[in-house]
């Protein structure tokens, strides 16, 4: 460990009253990372955010709203004083008490568990309330111009790739067309749909969203309790944001399967019952195409896709037109179903 950062860290956790024997990096992403803190109390993990205090305070509030109603993540442990994290050299650190368990996967053994685990963990969010100076950090009501947005670059996208010859651009201008006359009927539906009202009783009831419920965020202790971790993304938004993309963390592996589809929603349903109309309004949002966008937006923009070669690009392009292109036939029959499929 580099002297400069050793004594940051020693700074930091000067604040906590704990005895510290040793620290050892477990990832550092620069703005972000994570140290392992052995101490004569046991075990933490000290978590470093790119964050300014009120957003700190936002995240820090929402994590013990939530185990304050039974939801499994992490407890954070106070440093001297009572604060919930330390600042310094702009940014802030959390000290959280251990999760240990197994990385589940996204197989017939776990999913059950893990759909009814965001169901609780969507459930115990009601009535949060952010706290005085925290950043009230909201997405609620803002899906329809997202919607349009994307649309809007996917065009863009498009017009560039005409100007291309390499054989990602000529995929997607091939196959662009219909998914951006999708993203528009999307976003024409979710106007006309229950979003706006279900928006506003979320409003009122402090709905807080994960935004990164995935296998590599989540762990399955010995009793097979799922325990939910890594709250930075944490806002206030439905409870679909998180269902559609954790269908399309599922999904994105192979090609949509009713049974499958209809498995998740059931376990999903048990833990957190939604009305018709709110699964019509989660519904609409796993058929946007968000996952083609967001390749689209890699490829040129060159956010976020280091190393990608364009063979890369192209074949995980592909493979995302078969997953997006085969809700075509699951989704109708979904919609066609559901009240039979949910017992209501």
């Amino acid at each position: 460990m580099e002297d400069a950062m050793k004594t940051v860290l020693e700074e930091v956790l000067g604040h906590y009253p704990v005895p510290v024997r040793k620290v050892s990096p477990v990832h550092d992403k620069g703005k972000k990372a994570v140290w392992l803190v052995r101490t004569g109390e046991g075990d933490a993990y000290l978590k470093k955010l790119s964050v300014r205090p009120p957003r700190a305070a936002f995240v820090a509030a929402a994590t013990r709203h939530l185990r304050s109603r039974g939801a499994a993540v992490p407890d954070i442990i106070p440093a001297a004083g009572g604060r919930d994290w330390v600042e310094h050299g702009g940014f802030c650190y959390f000290l959280y008490r251990p999760v240990w368990g197994r990385k589940p996967r996204y197989n017939r053994r776990d999913m059950p568990s893990l759909m009814q685990s965001l169901g609780r963990f969507h459930r115990a969010s009601v009535g949060f309330q952010p706290p005085d100076g925290a950043e009230h950090r909201s997405l609620l009501g803002a899906w329809p111009a997202i919607y349009r947005k994307k649309r809007q670059k996917m065009e863009q996208f498009k017009a560039a790739a005409l100007k291309m010859s390499d054989g990602f651009s000529r995929a997607f201008v091939q196959h662009a067309g219909p998914f951006i006359d999708r993203m528009e009927d999307v976003a024409a539906r979710l106007e006309s749909s229950a979003y706006g009202d279900w928006c506003l009783r979320a409003a009122g009831d402090g709905t807080l969203c994960h935004q990164d419920y995935a296998a590599e965020n989540l762990r399955i202790d010995g009793y097979g309790q799922v325990h939910v971790f890594d709250m930075d993304a944490v806002v206030c938004d439905l409870p679909a944001r998180d269902l559609r993309k954790m269908f399309n963390k599922v999904m994105k592996r192979r090609t949509w399967e009713l049974s499958r589809a209809v498995d998740m929603m059931r376990w999903y349903h048990r833990a957190n019952p939604l009305t018709p109309q709110e699964w019509e309004v989660a519904l609409l949002d796993m058929e946007f195409p968000h996952l083609l966008y967001g390749i689209a937006d890699k490829r040129f923009t060159g956010r976020g896709a280091p190393g990608w070669t364009l063979e890369t690009f192209r074949s995980r392009l592909l493979a995302v037109i078969r997953m997006e292109t085969s809700k075509n036939g699951v989704l109708p029959e979904i919609r066609s179903r559901l009240a039979g499929l949910l017992g209501w």
